[in-house]
């Protein structure tokens, strides 16, 4: 899905692109060669990636280090978004249920 075209979208494209608001992650890795450090547990990183859910299958994807601060920014906005229609969406329904009771509440009347 992301990056199939070959040229790199920017970091709101990215995630504008994704279905649902995507996370970002720092993890620590192991290489997995046989002499170096990380087989100790000193693991390498932090390196971040991104998270999202496509298809009911979590998805992950490398984030540049300059690209982090961006990708992050654009996440946030997206989480903003998300919670400001949800209580539109709240509000609304709590409109309409008062709008039904009066309904109700007037035919009983009649």
């Amino acid at each position: 899905m992301l990056w199939q075209s070959g040229v790199r979208p920017t970091a709101t494209e990215t995630v504008e692109a994704l279905p649902k608001t995507p996370a970002v992650c720092r993890q620590w890795v192991r290489c997995g060669k046989a002499g170096c450090r990380c087989v100790g547990g000193d693991l390498h990183g932090p390196y971040h990636y991104l998270f999202w859910r496509e298809g009911g299958r979590l998805r992950k994807r490398y984030i540049r280090a300059a690209d982090v601060l961006g990708i992050e920014a654009a996440c946030a906005s997206g989480r903003h978004r998300e919670l400001l229609w949800r209580r539109l969406v709240q509000t609304d329904q709590q409109t309409w249920r008062a709008l039904v009771a009066g309904l109700r509440k007037a035919e009983r009347r009649e």
